[in-house]
């Protein structure tokens, strides 16, 4: 298995419990974002989205900060596929 020196090196700066502190944290995000609302509105806009690509989505979202976060998930949940799920937007 291939590792990185730079994210070994910036790992190694940081200790086993703030790891796995930090591995946990994205898991629940991770979770946060999930729901057939945010999955069907990605898959609206890119034109499809299997499981991993939803998988990357939400990670790249997570990687662009807490407001940016809310804000995406928020607007999925509850503006931007309410129309199409009412047939009066999109």
């Amino acid at each position: 298995m291939y590792a990185d020196p730079d994210t070994v090196a910036a790992l190694a700066e940081h200790g086993a419990d703030e790891i796995a502190d930090a591995w946990l944290r994205h898991r629940e995000l991770m979770h946060d974002a999930y729901s057939w609302d945010v999955w069907g509105a990605i898959s609206l806009l890119l034109g499809g989205c299997s499981d991993d690509s939803f998988d990357y989505f939400r990670s790249w979202l997570i990687l662009q900060g807490r407001e940016a976060f809310d804000t995406v998930i928020e607007s999925f949940r509850n503006e931007l596929f309410d129309g199409y799920k009412t047939g009066e937007g999109i």
